[in-house]
């Protein structure tokens, strides 16, 4: 959440945009921004939290700049981005009605390595994210928002978009503009989880109900139907 509030943190401008993805990489997940963001996340406060344990305060920020601006990343942002994640960690403890000294204790690391973590992460991003949710368009180079169908690219600062893709259903986390329509945040999910879910499931079953006969909206309305029939034909 800590992460998604800030903008891009990939210093990726100008000649030194080759080199960046290529230090990037390390942290990449080939099919997930998010998830790609986590690696980034837990490498720098593995610096920040161990590293720089017992490090002054001016020690400290010379060694956090330094290790940003080697692997191209801004540290302005991460430093934005780990206020901001106090601020959920305090609301957390409050809600759970644990003391300030107090640790929550993350998933093992050994679990979160797996495979199986990741299909966790991406079916909770979906709860709150399936409003956010594209296909891809069968006409053209891109994808469709269902709801709206609203056409756009994976965003040039996506990790999704420095890997061969074709994903048939993303979720995102912003539709912005620039000199094109984007796509930012990528997420490759399967069709199948949005018909798990009773919120995402009740969204995609209104916008069945109402689209499916419009020619305007066919093409993203038609994928989703074709996602449902498969979903009710294995279950």
């Amino acid at each position: 959440m800590s992460m998604l509030n800030e903008e891009y943190m990939s210093l990726r401008t100008g000649p030194a945009a080759s080199l960046a993805d290529l230090v990037n990489s390390a942290f990449m997940d080939p099919h997930d921004d998010h998830i790609s963001l986590l690696n980034i996340w837990e490498a720098y406060k593995f610096q920040s939290v161990r590293v720089c344990r017992n490090m002054s305060d001016d020690a400290r920020f010379a060694h956090l700049s330094q290790w940003c601006l080697q692997r191209y990343l801004d540290y302005d942002i991460l430093q934005s981005a780990d206020r901001t994640f106090q601020s959920l960690l305090s609301f957390a403890k409050r809600e759970m009605r644990k003391n300030d000294d107090e640790e929550i204790q993350p998933a093992p690391h050994q679990v979160w390595e797996g495979p199986e973590f990741s299909v966790v992460i991406w079916k909770v991003l979906l709860k709150s994210g399936f409003l956010r949710i594209a296909v891809k368009d069968s006409n053209n180079v891109g994808y469709r928002t269902l709801g709206e169908n609203q056409s756009g690219l994976i965003h040039p600062g996506s990790f999704l978009i420095r890997r061969d893709y074709d994903y048939d259903f993303i979720m995102y986390d912003r539709y912005i503009k620039t000199k094109k329509f984007y796509f930012t945040t990528i997420t490759n999910i399967d069709s199948q989880w949005i018909f798990e879910k009773p919120l995402a499931r009740a969204y995609a079953s209104s916008l069945l109900t109402n689209y499916i006969n419009n020619s305007e909206k066919g093409g993203p309305i038609k994928q989703l139907q074709a996602a449902k029939d498969k979903f009710d034909r294995n279950n």
